[in-house]
C-alpha cells in the first residue's frame, strides 16, 4: 500500500508541472504551439485559450491538493482519473479528423501523450481500488 502511494504521489507532482508548462504554453504562445503542431492552422486561438484555462485550472487544483498532501483520498483520485480520461477522448477524436495537417513527429508526440493519460487514468483508478481494499 505505501509502495502504491509512494509511486502515485510522485507520478502525480510531475503530471501537476507538466499540465502548468502545457497551460502556461497554450496560454502564453498559442500561434506557436499552433506552428509547431500543424502544417498549416487548423484550430481557432480561443480554443488554445480555451485548453490553456483548462489545464491551468486542472494543474492549480492539482498543486493544493499536493499541499494538503491529500493526493490519494477518494475523491481526488476519481476526479484526477476522469481530467485525465476526458482528453484521452477528445484527443483521439482530434488526432483522427487532424491527421492530414499535422506534422508526423507532431502526431507521434500526441499519441504517446495520449498514451500517457491513458496509464495515468489506470494508475488513479488501481491506486483508489488497492487503498480501498486496504481498508477493509
Amino acid at each position: 500500500m505505501i509502495k502504491t502511494e509512494t509511486i502515485t504521489k510522485k507520478i502525480f507532482k510531475f503530471d501537476t508541472g507538466l499540465n502548468w508548462t502545457i497551460g502556461l504554453a497554450l496560454l502564453i504562445l498559442p500561434a506557436v504551439v499552433d506552428r509547431l503542431i500543424f502544417i498549416y492552422p487548423v484550430i481557432n486561438r480561443n480554443l488554445y485559450l480555451i485548453l490553456g484555462l483548462i489545464f491551468v485550472f486542472f494543474a492549480f487544483w492539482q498543486s493544493i491538493v499536493i499541499y494538503k498532501d491529500r493526493i490519494c483520498r477518494s475523491i481526488n483520485l476519481i476526479f484526477a482519473a476522469l481530467m485525465a480520461v476526458g482528453p484521452v477522448i477528445l484527443l483521439t477524436q482530434a488526432l483522427i479528423v487532424f491527421q492530414q495537417g499535422l506534422y508526423i513527429l507532431s502526431m507521434l508526440i500526441l499519441w504517446l501523450a495520449n498514451f500517457y493519460m491513458l496509464l495515468l487514468t489506470a494508475l488513479y483508478i488501481t491506486t483508489l481500488f488497492i487503498l480501498t481494499r486496504s481498508k477493509k
